[in-house]
């Protein structure tokens, strides 16, 4: 009985007590076997199987990432505060795992069923490893995408200004057609 989720084990329990109303027995065990967990059939372990044997070139055309800038990415990942200790129930998802989903994800205009299946884990997983990438990103951005100063304004525009000879864009003039 090891094997089996918490919700059936009590269901089974209430089942098998002296109760005499067989009618509510059924209804326990519909409810428990619609609430108990069921793995579905996926992909074999795609992550961990062949993503490691792709190509440099087909790796980046598939990821829109270098190996080792995700090698980078899954470093500073893990180190944070947004990549959870494990819980508890299911295996945890790895850092790497979870960044080439999110990858995909982001890269591709592919369902989050068809990344549920190819990587293995739930529909609601893929969304979770997606949104937990997108809060680091959007986290550590600051140290990616720097605006421009003042003084940084001015010279941009002084050197558009002299390869332009000064002069702006024309619009389109508006004339009466007669």
């Amino acid at each position: 009985m090891g094997s089996l989720s918490p919700v059936v084990q009590l269901a089974m329990e209430l089942v098998d007590s002296d109760s005499k109303d067989g009618e509510n027995d059924e209804l326990v065990t519909k409810v428990a076997l619609k609430l108990a967990r069921q793995s579905r059939h996926r992909v074999p372990p795609y992550c961990e199987d062949v993503v490691s044997r792709y190509f440099d070139f087909e790796f980046k055309r598939l990821f829109r990432l270098s190996r080792d800038t995700l090698d980078e990415l899954v470093a500073r990942f893990e180190a944070s505060s947004f990549y959870p200790s494990a819980l508890g129930g299911r295996p945890q998802i790895s850092a790497e795992k979870t960044c080439l989903i999110a990858l995909a994800y982001l890269g591709h205009q592919c369902c989050m069923y068809s990344l549920a299946d190819r990587f293995n884990i739930a529909e609601s997983s893929v969304q979770t490893c997606v949104d937990r990438i997108l809060a680091f990103l959007n986290a550590i951005s600051e140290e990616a995408i720097a605006w421009p100063n003042d003084e940084e304004k001015e010279r941009d525009k002084a050197g558009f200004l002299a390869r332009s000879s000064g002069k702006g864009v024309r619009t389109a003039q508006h004339h009466r057609l007669r």
